[in-house]
């Protein structure tokens, strides 16, 4: 049975001994974590997709928004981002 759950929930799950024949964490980082931990064959792991950061912005918003940097711009004032200690968008959005 598939259980969707954020990466971290998924290897903390893993780490307590839940039953599980594939792993797909969104990022990097958390692979190398269940591969740390020995909770992963290291021979069977496979990166089979990427993901990247996207910026959404409000339909009809007037501010010029084409790259991250434009976000410095004094007419922006509100930014929503994932939790960079938990969620791979996060961690992706720290390093611009």
């Amino acid at each position: 049975m598939p259980n969707f759950a954020a990466s971290g929930a998924l290897l903390q799950q893993i780490e307590k001994g839940a039953p599980v024949d594939v792993f797909a964490p969104a990022d990097q980082k958390t692979m190398d974590q269940a591969d740390e931990k020995k909770l992963i064959l290291p021979e069977t792991r496979k990166n089979f997709v990427s993901n990247g950061l996207v910026l959404i912005i409000p339909l009809g918003s007037k501010i010029p928004i084409k790259s991250p940097q434009d976000l410095a711009a004094k007419e922006v004032t509100k930014v929503a981002l994932g939790n960079p200690d938990t969620v791979p968008a996060g961690r992706y959005t720290q390093k611009l």
